[in-house]
């Protein structure tokens, strides 16, 4: 990890934990529609989201990667020959678009990602990751996909299927309310 980022401690983790939890709860009670199992679940998605967002930061900043320039790699590794527009990309992006231009720019930089002008539109470019950007892929993969089992490790399979049903659920209507599936 760069010596400039910093990691947060576990009771700063905690400290953050018993803030949201504690004060909202004690706020919301002044509202009718207040359900406090409701807002639990959203906080605490949230702050397990947090923290994953800022484990999976550290871990990728080893390589000189962020979280979107890993997903980037992936994206393009998954269509090694045809590759991708940007606007493809940006629309698969499991993180933020904003900043995909200069996502893309930098992994073009290091190496990782070139970009093959369109002969008929020299507008437009696909973007393909480069043997150097998948050697670095193939790095990662193994030790990330070990370290996602050991996050999750205190889940009983029976209860990762349930937790994924209920993701599902819970992604599925917030689709559905913006005129989705």
């Amino acid at each position: 990890m760069p010596s400039n980022e910093k990691k947060a401690s576990p009771a700063l983790a905690e400290q953050k934990r018993a803030y949201y939890l504690n004060e909202v709860r004690s706020h919301g009670r002044n509202y009718s529609n207040f359900d406090w199992p409701s807002v639990e679940v959203i906080l605490n998605l949230l702050l397990v989201g947090d923290e994953l967002q800022t484990h999976t930061a550290g871990r990728f900043a080893r390589y000189g990667l962020s979280i979107s320039a890993f997903n980037v790699l992936t994206i393009l590794s998954r269509r090694k020959k045809e590759g991708c527009f940007p606007h493809e990309l940006s629309e698969l992006l499991l993180v933020t678009r904003a900043n995909i231009t200069g996502v893309i720019e930098t992994l073009v930089k290091q190496g990782f990602v070139v970009r093959r002008l369109n002969e008929s539109d020299r507008r437009k470019c696909r973007l393909q990751i480069t043997p150097a950007g998948q050697n670095l892929l193939d790095r990662i993969l193994p030790d990330h996909f070990k370290e996602l089992k050991r996050v999750v490790c205190s889940l009983s399979s029976s209860e990762k299927k349930s937790f994924n049903h209920l993701m599902e659920k819970i992604r599925s209507g917030l689709v559905k309310e913006r005129g989705g599936e």
